[in-house]
């Protein structure tokens, strides 16, 4: 661009177009300019976020103490608000908002909260006869070790615990059809003793992998060929993107590795909450809060307005705030005699 307008400076003359082009480029040379000073800016006046992993997180210019997060309405940049609430009244008992993508690693803080809370008014006892119970969201290696730790005692599901509970044995069922529109593993014909596969066009896959490693598990991975899948019949069958991916790959999964096992504490969970007592208590947890959130969202908050991780946390807290007075409305003359 700069050569360009070192060329047009030294002609005699420019054209019409010439001229206004060379006024396009000078204002998207000066938008340019400036962005990049606002990246310096940004760069030389903060620090980097470290997780919990010991990486450096993504930040955002606009608000770099918030997160990229997933939803129902794609990728949002946000916060997280997590509240935790007593089991009898649904009284919130700790609010914190945090710029983080997951609450795998807000466990820990939230327990600390409820107990420094509970200290201030003379109830720290009551905490450790208390039981805790969370999502699937919050099950990690590194929170159920902390709870470990502390001796508290914890009911976090994991992804899984339904799949394993007999009692949704027949779920499935009730579910409507699957919508998926492209050809599953079990339409492929796999001979693990011969190592083929082929396609529901019965065309020979190649073997890309014999030995992969998917999630920690062991899988042999198959996948077309340019010549047979793009001259399929089947192709929008067989691809979800027939226009973007040329040909189709699919795994068959045969086993675990040793050193992918559940870490320890996320072993011994799973064991805890698939016992009779387990799923008795963890039952409870999704007619405890989940209606708090509700009820948080009925009241106008259905997202954070601020900027910065000290006003959304001050925006998540008055709300919480709200929800409390509300409850001391309806109960607190209850709860006095």
């Amino acid at each position: 661009m700069t050569k360009a307008h070192a060329e047009q400076d030294a002609s005699e003359a420019l054209a019409p177009n010439e001229d206004s082009q060379r006024r396009h480029e000078e204002r998207t040379l000066a938008t340019l300019r400036k962005n990049a000073g606002k990246l310096r800016a940004a760069l030389a006046n903060t620090s980097e976020r470290i997780g919990a992993k010991g990486k450096a997180i993504k930040r955002n210019l606009t608000d770099a103490d918030s997160a990229t997060l997933k939803s129902g309405h794609g990728v949002v940049q946000g916060y997280i608000g997590v509240a935790a609430v007593d089991g009898e009244r649904q009284v919130i008992v700790e609010a914190q908002a945090h710029g983080t993508p997951q609450e795998h690693d807000l466990l820990k803080p939230v327990i600390d909260g409820v107990r420094e809370h509970f200290a201030a008014i003379g109830a720290a006892g009551a905490i450790d006869k208390a039981a805790f119970l969370a999502d699937a969201g919050y099950h990690s290696e590194r929170g159920l070790k902390a709870l470990a730790a502390d001796d508290i005692d914890g009911y976090i599901a994991d992804g899984q615990m339904r799949k394993r509970d007999p009692r949704y044995a027949e779920a499935g069922t009730h579910k409507p059809a699957s919508k998926a529109k492209t050809f599953q593993p079990k339409d492929f014909t796999f001979d693990p003793e011969q190592g083929t596969c082929l396609c529901p066009a019965k065309q020979r896959l190649k073997l890309n992998s014999a030995n992969a490693i998917i999630n920690g598990r062991k899988a042999i991975v198959f996948i077309g060929t340019t010549a047979t899948c793009e001259a399929c019949p089947l192709r929008r069958q067989c691809l979800r993107t027939p226009d973007v991916t040329s040909v189709r790959q699919v795994a068959f999964f045969v086993g675990t590795i040793a050193s992918k096992l559940p870490n320890p504490h996320c072993r011994a969970m799973r064991e805890k909450i698939d016992s009779s007592k387990g799923r008795a208590i963890y039952a409870q947890r999704m007619g405890l809060i989940e209606p708090v959130f509700g009820h948080t969202q009925q009241r106008g908050l259905r997202r954070f307005t601020l900027r910065g991780h000290a006003k959304v946390d001050t925006q998540w807290k008055l709300f919480c705030i709200v929800h409390n007075v509300a409850k001391l409305q309806r109960y607190g003359n209850m709860m006095a005699k």
